[in-house]
């Protein structure tokens, strides 16, 4: 029942996306999944012995034993060169064999895309609703003004004023365009 046991947790272990590793305080690897070799290009036996720290851009270890951190945010490095944005989980495991740490390293990259890309909807959400709302706020006035502005002329007694009248309608209309036109192009 035991082996069996120990067989399926290997196997669990051993098809999680994240890399799952028990590694002492200083941050030296005991034991490591196979998703070291897909996130970070290191076969599980490369890595045993050394210390965690060789994946990361900078230090996560030794761990203050006191108050260790439970979450951390590095950025991971590849074999090849390649940088990305990583979360390290650390759990402590009192045992017979001393305090160990199970550190669980997730890549980000893909929760940091999804919330660049989210944020941009926002952002063009917003910037639709701000070009709504100006259009609303320019042309209302605008279209009265142009209204009020004929309705002066037809009404004028003299052509000066008719003449006036036209000169704030036709600066009006223009308006009303140059604001469509500004409008059209921030869209």
């Amino acid at each position: 029942e035991l082996q069996r046991d120990q067989q399926e947790m290997a196997t669990i272990l051993g098809t999680a996306p994240s890399v799952v590793s028990i590694v002492r305080v200083d941050g030296e690897v005991l034991r490591i999944n196979r998703a070291a070799m897909t996130q970070f290009g290191w076969e599980p036996d490369e890595i045993l012995g050394q210390n965690l720290n060789t994946i990361l851009d900078e230090p996560a270890f030794p761990l203050d034993p006191e108050s260790p951190p439970r979450l951390l945010e590095r950025q991971g490095m590849h074999r090849a060169g390649q940088r990305f944005p990583v979360e390290i989980e650390l759990r402590e495991v009192e045992g017979s064999r001393g305090q160990r740490w199970v550190a669980v390293v997730r890549d980000l990259t893909e929760r940091r895309r999804l919330e660049a890309e989210r944020q941009r909807g926002q952002v063009a959400t917003a910037r639709a609703e701000f070009l709504r709302t100006l259009s609303h706020e320019l042309r209302s006035p605008l279209t009265a003004v142009v209204g009020f502005a004929q309705l002066m002329g037809e009404e004028a007694a003299t052509d000066r004023t008719r003449s006036q009248a036209k000169d704030i309608e036709d600066a009006g209309r223009f308006m009303l365009t140059l604001v469509t036109d500004l409008l059209d192009l921030a869209r």
